[in-house]
């Protein structure tokens, strides 16, 4: 959290499992004040620290006094369990409600009191304190608590058993009872992943769609056995939040029966069954229902037949059908019943709810369903003060989805990866296809889980459908509490923040084209337009608010734009025209760089060779302009590439790219897209060829850094894609190299000669404008060293030498024998005397990364029994000492430098992490399977042999994920080798928000967790390699 909001928080660091929003915990409700608030209001500060409560839990007064009914709970409570005063007091300094938690307590009945044991304390507290409702049910009963997974194994195996004796006396009283048994299970399971172990909202609302989709089968499963229905072939089809594996808490299951019989439709058998069904699931004995049924969504609403044959409902939708409907089936899913039947109606009404022209009627009408709930809504909240519907409300739940559900009607015909029935993965898509702006995605993607965080907290409390806010006081507090805010004022200032973010979002959709001016939108219409209205300050001053650091600069730039005749934005330029390079530049602002974007656009739009071809791609497609804002404003080198060629950019946007980003698919697209490239020509000169190569590497690169800036790709993802294109790239450069050399190559030259593939590229771990670490070897007559020289030479010059898409790979040769004063060349004879000889112990390390490229088969499998034969020899001893010496001396040379961590090279960095995994394989490489390669994987191979524990392993693996994540944002943006944070402040928060993946994240957080992870790395270092 950024901002006072933050800093009011109850909890220190950044991270706290199970506490604030961020980690997913807290709850809602309204009661009286608890003697525990009583006395924070009066002494004014928090004073329930576990040491207050180790003492009243004693029996003890603890200095300041205590209140009388705290002290009798406090002191009964310490008397039942004397064994956990120390876990009880830890919990209950924690407890959104610890008056709560004792009376619940204390409403377990005596003979079972010790069933809650030392494990147990914490949970039961944190659990009475989220739910009134659910810390009664388990107060009857712990063992539904403690032993929530074998009970529920019990109930499953029961209800599966009664399936099985359906018309039997008595079996569906049992029947219904257990479903809800199972119900109050799985929902006790949701409150303790949410609330107490702090799981990502949307894995609990999935637990939540899970739950009901269980039910929804085995109660549909109780009336076709009884009903004799199984010849209709019936299909149950899930809608709304349901049918996106995203429903809340306490929600109805929306759904909706179609039959496909064999012979002829029994509907009024049907009917019968369906409302059996929903008597089931609804019926309110004890211990409550299963869920509600709303059956509303079927053909007609509640005028319509229960259950509709596929074609009654192909026919409904043809003629009937409205816009409504068609995003209400968005989320529609199979889930019980004849999945096939239900699986074929869906793929023949996918015509219907995705129209394959563009659909922009659908957002007008869309819009008018919002206006006539938000009229509704004003109705409903007349006389209410400020108490909230966080689902229906201004900023609420139901403007992002209908926000989501807008988008994909209008585009999702012409792109079918928008059709995702869940809120978040849709968010997710909108933002890949430059529909919508990586940061608006990740703000609304925010308050999309804090808006269902506190619904889910207003549910869990009396386990009743609530989405309305408590009025403020009491009942408020206790909501920012569960929620872990330290007081009403901290959670409203997040939810305003949130709220006023949807609004702005859904305003923008909807506005009317007079009034669709934003302040991130129509700053360059504001700026431009007003050059004569305005004064100079103003208008400075309006840049300098919207985040560019040379006002001056950018204000010249977009004067130059502006210049009649050949105006591109402003009042001078034609109206198509501004309508696609606007948007270009109204992106920029959302970037972490503005003045680097904008610089890089108008440069790009100034030169007449590249302008007509950005204007085709921006005209021609939506998504062009959030990709373009994108690269300018946070890739360095990249952005620069598509500014001086954005002909790239229409090649992906139009898929003349590599389709998947697999290694395998990396290689054969490569290959194939060079060869429809040299098809075009009838023979395409070398330079011609090593120009086409440059360009689809460029391409296959941009398309790597686009999946990594939208999300789809993380770095360790990303690295063994460019790995691939790398060897791509090797293998057509040595092939020209080859052709160049001719009659002067010995026989069989290209199957005797390849190089060994170290750091980086040898593990599959190169990242974005990584150098090639390669050592050139050839098996042949020593005397023919002098022409493998000159091949390896005139490969290294078709692999470096810039050209019209710049170099493909800088090559560094320094791993090689002797270093810099060795043979640019050598034999795997030579190779292996070497290292037998007279290298120093920590260059046999670098092996444990290496592997043929562009060999021959026969040399590489020779290249491979000699790194498995010098790693075999080498004493791991003497690496660790020459390691530690080496260390001591790069930390040594850091202090005396001065200046920020830098991420690869300071203690506990990423050289640190991979020396030591390194070294731990190659003194256990004779009991760990996996080979070598990626420390990822040799990770896991010392886990899978018991060398590192589990926990380890797992520090290691997720420390590496964000060492890699930080080294590829730092090169895509700086274009270059940096390991070190970005000084501008500006850069350095875009940074922390792409790392951390949260829209509030800022430097002091990343590096926070950055320091963290280096002092994990030092323990693990000192225990591995002795200091």
């Amino acid at each position: 959290m950024t901002g006072s909001s933050g800093s009011r928080r109850r909890g220190a660091g950044h991270e706290v499992r199970g506490r604030g929003w961020q980690g997913q915990a807290g709850g809602g409700g309204a009661r009286e004040t608890s003697a525990v608030n009583r006395m924070v209001e009066q002494s004014g500060k928090q004073s329930t620290s576990a040491t207050f409560w180790e003492a009243i839990l004693r029996g003890e007064e603890p200095p300041g006094g205590i209140d009388a009914r705290l002290a009798e709970l406090a002191g009964a409570v310490g008397r039942r369990w004397p064994d956990c005063a120390g876990e009880l007091a830890d919990a209950l300094a924690s407890s959104a409600d610890a008056e709560l938690s004792l009376l619940r307590l204390l409403d377990v009945p005596e003979d079972r009191s010790g069933t809650i044991d030392r494990a147990g304390v914490r949970r039961f507290v944190h659990l009475a304190a989220q739910s009134r409702t659910y810390g009664r049910w388990v107060a009857r009963d712990p063992e539904r608590l403690l032993d929530r997974a074998g009970q529920l194994d019990r109930v499953s195996r029961e209800i599966e058993e009664l399936l099985g004796q359906v018309g039997g006396e008595g079996t569906e009283s049992r029947f219904r009872h257990a479903l809800r048994v199972r119900r109050r299970l799985r929902s006790l399971g949701v409150i303790e992943a949410e609330a107490i172990d702090g799981e990502r909202l949307e894995e609990t609302a999935a637990m939540v769609s899970e739950a009901a989709r269980e039910a929804i089968a085995d109660a549909w499963r109780w009336v076709e056995r009884g009903a004799g229905l199984g010849d209709q072939r019936v299909c149950v089809i899930a809608m709304g939040k349901l049918g996106g594996e995203e429903l809340n808490f306490h929600s109805d299951i929306d759904v909706v029966f179609v039959c496909d019989p064999v012979g002829e439709m029994r509907s009024e058998a049907l009917g019968r069954g369906v409302r059996h069904f929903a008597e089931i699931l609804e019926d309110p004995m004890d211990p409550g229902l299963v869920f509600r049924v709303d059956l509303r969504l079927r053909p007609f609403g509640t005028q319509g037949a229960l259950v509709h044959g596929v074609d009654q409902m192909l026919a409904y939708f043809e003629q009937h059908g409205r816009t409504w409907e068609r995003g209400a089936w968005i989320r529609a899913a199979a889930v019980a019943g004849d999945r096939e039947v239900g699986a074929r109606l869906l793929d023949r009404l996918r015509p219907f709810v995705y129209r394959r022209n563009l659909d922009e009627a659908a957002i007008g009408e869309i819009a008018a369903m919002k206006r006539q709930v938000d009229a509704q809504q004003r109705s409903r909240d007349a006389g209410r003060g400020r108490s909230w519907d966080v689902k229906l409300g201004a900023g609420g739940i139901r403007e992002i989805e209908f926000f989501v559900q807008a988008f994909q009607l209008v585009w999702g015909g012409r792109h079918p990866q928008l059709r995702e029935r869940g809120t978040l993965p849709a968010l997710q898509r909108l933002a890949e296809f430059g529909l919508l702006p990586e940061r608006a995605r990740a703000r609304l993607t925010d308050a999309w889980r804090f808006l269902r965080l506190v619904e889910h907290r207003l549910q869990m409390d009396e386990d009743q459908q609530s989405q309305r806010l408590p009025p403020s006081g009491p009942g408020m507090a206790l909501l920012a509490r569960r929620l872990g805010f330290a007081d009403e004022d901290a959670f409203r200032a997040e939810l305003d923040r949130h709220r006023s973010e949807v609004r702005h979002r859904w305003e923008r959709l909807f506005a009317d084209e007079a009034s669709t001016a934003s302040p991130d939108d129509a700053w360059v219409s504001g700026v431009v337009d007003g050059l004569s209205e305005e004064c100079l300050d103003e208008r400075l001053s309006r840049l300098a608010e919207l985040g560019f650091a040379s006002p001056a600069r950018v204000l010249r730039d977009l004067e130059r734009l502006a210049a009649p005749p050949e105006a591109l934005i402003g009042r001078f330029a034609p109206g198509p025209i501004r309508r696609a390079v606007e948007p270009l530049l109204a992106g920029v602002v959302e970037t972490a760089l503005p003045d680097r974007g904008l610089e890089r656009c108008v440069g790009m739009l100034s030169r007449r060779g590249s302008r007509q071809v950005v204007l085709k791609v921006l005209q021609s497609r939506p998504r062009a302009a959030t990709v373009l804002a994108s690269f300018f404003g946070t890739s360095g080198e990249l952005g620069g590439l598509i500014a001086r060629e954005p002909v790239v950019l229409e090649r992906i946007l139009s898929g003349g790219g590599v389709r998947g980003m697999g290694a395998e698919a990396v290689r054969v697209g490569f290959e194939e897209a060079l060869q429809r490239e040299e098809a075009r020509y009838s023979r395409p000169s070398r330079e011609r060829r090593l120009v086409a190569i440059r360009r689809q590497r460029a391409t296959v690169e941009l398309e790597v850094a686009l999946g990594q800036l939208s999300g789809r790709l993380a770095a360790t993802e990303a690295t063994p894609a460019l790995s691939a294109l790398a060897e791509a790239c090797l293998d057509r450069t040595l092939d020209e190299a080859v052709a160049d050399l001719g009659d002067r190559l010995p026989a069989e030259a290209r199957e005797r000669f390849g190089a060994l593939a170290l750091g980086k590229l040898g593990a599959g771990e190169l990242g974005h404008g990584g150098d090639l670490d390669l050592v050139f070897v050839y098996e042949d007559d020593p005397a023919l060293g002098g022409i493998y020289a000159r091949l390896a030479q005139r490969w290294i010059a078709f692999l470096s030498t810039p050209m019209a898409w710049g170099r493909c790979y800088s090559v560094d040769m320094r791993l090689r024998p002797d270093g810099s004063q060795g043979a640019v060349v050598t034999t795997v004879d030579g190779l292996r005397g070497y290292h037998r000889g007279r290298s120093w112990a920590w260059e046999a390390l670098a092996l444990v990364r290496a592997r043929p490229v562009s060999a021959g088969d026969g040399l590489a499998r020779r290249l491979e029994a000699l790194v498995g034969e010098v790693l075999g020899s080498v004493d791991p001893a003497r690496v660790r000492v020459d390691l530690r010496r080496i260390r001591a001396a790069r930390l040594e040379e850091l202090e005396a430098r001065g200046g920020p961590r830098d991420l690869k090279a300071c203690a506990g960095g990423l050289m640190d992490l991979e020396h030591l995994v390194q070294t731990t394989w190659l003194s256990h490489r004779g009991t760990v399977e996996r080979g070598r390669g990626a420390t990822v994987a040799l990770v896991e191979g010392l886990a899978g042999a018991g060398v590192f524990g589990r926990p380890e392993a797992e520090s290691l693996v997720r420390i590496n994920g964000l060492y890699r994540t930080v080294e590829s944002r730092l090169r895509l943006s700086e274009g270059a080798d940096r390991s070190v944070l970005p000084v501008d402040p500006r850069h350095g928060d875009a940074l922390a928000r792409w790392v951390l993946d949260r829209a509030d994240a800022d430097r002091g957080e990343l590096e926070f967790r950055l320091a963290e992870a280096a002092g994990e790395v030092v323990v693990l270092w000192e225990r591995w390699m002795g200091g």
